[in-house]
């Protein structure tokens, strides 16, 4: 028969054990010395390989915070880069875009002087139906070179909206540098964590 009784101490657990091998017979240190040693042995071995479970489990548990972390990192990396490219793009934009309001401002400007000769060719004009058709003409030219402004109009917020995306882009990416230098120094301090659990599951191991 074995007895036993499960206590706890200020950081340990304490397990006494009795064993009866004949009726009001015990294993004592005493008087089966041989028995003794080999009880000895073996509940030094079952107590070895609970506190190496336990050891394995937090070790786990300790490399699991770790990925998680080093997870968040590479995810604010990720994030970095992608804001870093959007910037890029929004740069290209303006630049294509004021590409275009030059080649617009020049060709509205090509159409107000079409416009005025034309509408002094009109002034001189006296037969109604040529006057007419000047008329016409200078109405297609004046939509056209409002067509022109329009597009430019459209352009300029689409660079002021471009500006506004890279303002608010460069805050988030200040935001993201103190962010992955935090996550950096949480994982500093997660890796002593999981040496702290490797060397202790070692010493249990090899003890």
């Amino acid at each position: 028969n074995i007895y036993s009784i499960l206590g706890s101490g200020d950081s340990s657990v304490i397990l006494e054990v009795t064993i009866e091998t004949k009726p009001k017979e015990f294993v004592s240190k005493s008087q089966s010395g041989e028995e003794y040693a080999k009880v000895k042995a073996y509940l030094f071995e079952f107590g070895k390989e609970l506190y190496a479970n336990l050891a394995k489990k937090e070790l786990k548990t300790e490399e699991k915070k770790l990925r998680d972390l080093e997870k968040d990192l590479e995810s604010l990396q990720n994030n970095m880069t992608k804001m870093e490219k959007l910037i890029v793009g929004k740069k290209n934009n303006i630049v294509e875009s004021n590409d275009k309001i030059a080649g617009l401002k020049q060709d509205s400007q090509n159409l107000n002087d079409q416009i005025g000769q034309e509408k002094t060719i009109l002034i001189n004009l006296v037969d109604e139906e040529a006057k007419k058709e000047k008329e016409a003409q200078i109405k297609d030219l004046e939509k056209e070179k409002q067509k022109a402004l329009k597009e430019i109009d459209n352009l300029q917020k689409k660079i002021v909206d471009s500006n506004s995306t890279i303002d608010r882009t460069n805050l988030d990416i200040e935001t993201n540098l103190r962010d992955q230098s935090a996550k950096v120094a949480e994982i500093d301090l997660q890796k002593q964590a999981v040496s702290k659990a490797e060397n202790k599951l070692n010493t249990i191991l090899n003890y």
